[in-house]
């Protein structure tokens, strides 16, 4: 008696996890970054700051470099404590210039991880209902996936739906 207990029980909880089986899939969030209009404005917005970055930045070291070669010019030239003030000067330049550089990156950096916050919220709803619709339990990111079936990348549906 209780053999057959044990084998229908058995039965039983197998037949059950079958129709409760969970559905996976992975996404790219860069593809979508790249592809989707809101991504792209992102990166087009991201892009301009960085460049406009790199031109401040190649300015004020061309200025530098031409202060640079001004002062190995006049070396021999100008008094000894003359060329100690304006090796001072050009030190104070360097200074300023990495000091602007290192605040530069850092508020290109807080800049970039804003925008990723703010296109991941406005995804992140249609992701949800796009998951509940298809009966998906988990979503992994496809950067973390080592081998996936194609079936089970939901991108391109995210991507449409994102970009209408």
């Amino acid at each position: 008696m209780k053999f057959k207990f044990f084998i229908y029980l058995i039965f039983f909880l197998s037949f059950s996890n079958i129709s409760h089986a969970d559905k996976y899939a992975f996404i790219d969030i860069d593809l979508l970054l790249k592809n989707s209009n809101i991504g792209s404005n992102i990166s087009k917005e991201l892009e301009s700051v960085n460049n406009n970055n790199i031109n401040l930045l190649k300015s004020m070291e061309s200025q530098i470099r031409k202060n640079e070669e001004d002062l190995n010019n006049v070396k021999n030239i100008i008094n000894e404590d003359e060329f100690n003030k304006r090796l001072n000067n050009l030190k104070t330049e360097i200074q300023s210039f990495n000091k602007k550089k290192d605040q530069l990156v850092t508020d290109f950096n807080e800049l970039k991880q804003n925008k990723m916050k703010i296109f991941l919220n406005k995804i992140d709803p249609l992701i949800k209902t796009f998951m509940k619709e298809n009966n998906i339990s988990l979503l992994f990111e496809k950067k973390n996936i080592y081998i996936g079936l194609s079936t089970l990348d939901i991108t391109n549906d995210i991507l449409e739906k994102l970009n209408n």
